[in-house]
């Protein structure tokens, strides 16, 4: 049995700033990003790390998880970090410490560092760091999975990194807004492509 995504995002519509996913309907809006024809599998939207607030901005019902496992999945090509050591890259993070949330940033301008987090206290905090670079200026599919417990991040199909927290499953339900790009800290200057959540 395939397991189908509960959204999709194809990044094809023509024009305009609103991007719907093909499976929900749920629209996303684009801020100071730019369609830029295709990646490597389809259309690629294009986020600009030196603009101000340079984001797709989703609807929050997107990443209310809740206690459920699940799989966030999208093409990424980075082209420069302009020297940043900490960069957004997706989720819901709106805080530097703790809260209530699920983050993928790059950090040292190469590794993925994946988050999940359930209140200020850390309650049911968990983290990853990937030991793949990827500045390599490639396109790299890209899969944060939380199961349970565990959280693992696939690049290219293989299993990069994987943890387990050690006191239990971070319950998101956060009202804030999930994003490509800038969310607080600054975003790398980077392509995107057929974003999936299940």
């Amino acid at each position: 049995m395939t397991v189908q995504p509960k959204y999709h995002w194809q990044f094809d519509e023509a024009q305009g700033t609103t991007i719907i996913d093909h499976i929900s309907g749920v629209k996303a809006k684009l801020s100071n990003a730019t369609r830029l024809g295709r990646g490597r599998i389809g259309p690629a939207i294009r986020i600009n790390g030196k603009s101000k607030n340079s984001r797709i901005l989703f609807d929050n019902q997107v990443s209310r998880f809740g206690t459920s496992d699940f799989t966030i999945a999208f093409g990424m090509k980075i082209s420069d970090t302009y020297g940043q050591k900490l960069l957004h890259v997706i989720g819901n993070r709106s805080t530097s410490g703790h809260g209530n949330f699920v983050s993928i940033r790059l950090k040292d301008q190469k590794h993925l560092r994946f988050e999940v987090d359930e209140n200020s206290r850390g309650k049911n905090y968990a983290s990853l760091s990937s030991t793949r670079a990827l500045n390599d200026k490639k396109w790299h599919h890209i899969a944060a999975v939380r199961q349970g417990r565990s959280l693992k991040l696939y690049i290219d199909g293989e299993l990069s990194d994987e943890s387990v927290s050690k006191t239990g499953v971070a319950n998101i339900t956060t009202d804030s807004v999930f994003t490509i790009g800038a969310r607080g800290l600054k975003t790398a200057i980077a392509q995107y492509e057929d974003l999936q959540i299940y």
